[in-house]
């Protein structure tokens, strides 16, 4: 049964990227010139991060941590990500996009889940990746997938946190002092 536990979290994790409503910006919304995600080092850690989740189909487990623990917390890190990331995705509503820009009548978001703190979508998805690194007990695919995703979300939310300044100026300077980037 614990073997079911990783794959059945991977299609679950993927089902949810995949299900998501995509948001693409539209007539009247401004794309960010500075967006990351055509650029080829970002592509190519894209690619290390889906990479990184086969690794536990032809690695060895980590035998420090037993299966069953390793099971029931790398799946309770995994839900309390997937909420998280729900929540921030919820709560954005429309404004929720893939891409840099800025959409026509965009505010800047304070509340809700954005009350605590400033990128709770990376937060969760953060938190379910490494759900998922626990509960397939794999160094291997934590190691890959820190390579890949810390590049990643640190160019984005670097690039994301210059919009939102130079969009809303002294509300966004206000906002992001009182208000933590990763709710720590």
């Amino acid at each position: 049964m614990l073997q079911l536990a990783y794959p059945t979290l991977l299609v679950v994790y993927l089902a949810g990227l995949t299900l998501q409503k995509k948001r693409a910006l539209k007539a009247g919304d401004t794309p960010d010139t500075s967006d990351p995600a055509s650029h080829p080092a970002f592509i190519a850690c894209g690619f290390l991060w889906l990479a990184a989740l086969t690794l536990p189909f032809w690695t060895r487990p980590l035998e420090l941590f037993p299966a069953a623990p390793a099971a029931i917390a790398g799946t309770l890190c995994f839900a309390l990500g997937f909420a998280v990331r729900v929540a921030a995705y919820r709560h954005l509503g429309l404004m929720f996009t893939y891409h840099l820009g800025q959409r026509a009548g965009h505010q800047l978001i304070t509340d809700g889940i954005y009350r605590w703190m400033r990128h709770p979508s990376y937060v969760g998805s953060t938190l379910t990746l490494l759900g998922l690194c626990v509960v397939a007990r794999s160094w291997q695919m934590l190691v890959a997938e820190i390579l890949a995703v810390v590049p990643l979300m640190g160019v984005r939310i670097q690039r994301e946190e210059a919009l939102l300044a130079r969009s809303f100026d002294e509300e966004w300077t206000r906002y992001a002092a009182r208000t933590p980037r990763f709710g720590i």
